[in-house]
């Protein structure tokens, strides 16, 4: 199956000329979108994922010029890559360009050899870039933790009476670099830090919430009334819980206080 793929970079371009091109070429089925190709830009180029993700062994895709494909040389060359590897023909019809032919895949690995010139070059001049600030003092990455921190950290953490998060906030660290130093101290006994005398930061004092003992005392009102009801053999003690919602238990000890003292 033979498809076709047209991209332009902004919404006032018109697809027709490739689209017109590609119709011509004899493709199946044609894949078109309007967005930038440079994926540094933006990333969301669906109609070629598409295309990428149902085209098979034995298809071909066309486009109207190589750039339409990608703005970059990697890019495009990344894209190459994967339709060789999974013997897909590509065709660039302005610019001649023909995976079928021997001259067509002579040029595909031209344009990759190229390629990797230019990672090569970009990651020598990142290399120098680095020993150049190296030189003046200045390191890449995060910065290390003072020996005075490490040696903080390694004993409180031995010391088995603090939590991971006490050290952490002590040291003004992450778990994260924590983990990473014991285990490189693991790793490394020489590394390990001296343990130095520090102020150890005070344990936080938890504070429970007071609580009262056994029920609550009742109040003389509330004591005068169970005792008058209990009292008079008008009311039964199934009476007096639903008046006072008191349970049979303290209706039972208070009423029974009122008999004793006047039996006393």
């Amino acid at each position: 199956m033979i498809y076709g793929y047209a991209r332009v970079s902004t919404k006032q371009q018109n697809l027709e000329l490739q689209l017109n091109n590609l119709k011509k070429y004899g493709c199946d089925k044609i894949f078109a979108e309007k967005v930038t190709g440079d994926y540094r830009k933006r990333k969301d180029r669906e109609q070629l994922d598409e295309l990428l993700s149902v085209i098979k062994t034995g298809d071909t895709l066309v486009v109207w010029k190589l750039d339409r494909l990608s703005r970059t040389l990697l890019q495009t060359v990344s894209i190459l890559e994967f339709l060789l590897k999974n013997d897909i023909s590509f065709v660039s019809i302005n610019d001649n360009f023909d995976t079928k032919t021997s001259y067509g895949k002579a040029l595909l690995y031209m344009a990759a050899v190229f390629a990797q010139l230019e990672v090569d070059l970009i990651s020598e001049r990142t290399l120098e870039g680095l020993e150049a600030a190296r030189q003046n003092g200045h390191y890449g990455g995060r910065p290390s933790i003072s020996k005075v921190t490490q040696s903080k950290m390694y004993q409180m953490y031995y010391s088995g009476d603090y939590t991971i998060s006490e050290i952490c906030s002590a040291c003004n660290i992450t778990q994260t670099t924590l983990y990473n130093y014991l285990k490189r101290f693991n790793e490394n006994p020489d590394e390990r830090p001296e343990i130095i005398a520090f102020d150890k930061p005070p344990k936080k004092e938890k504070i429970y919430p007071s609580r009262t003992v056994g029920r609550p005392t009742l109040s003389e009102t509330l004591i005068s009334k169970v005792q008058s009801m209990y009292s008079d053999p008008q009311y039964s003690v199934n009476d007096i819980i639903k008046k006072t919602g008191l349970s049979r238990s303290t209706i039972y000890k208070y009423g029974k206080q009122k008999r004793s003292d006047k039996n006393a």
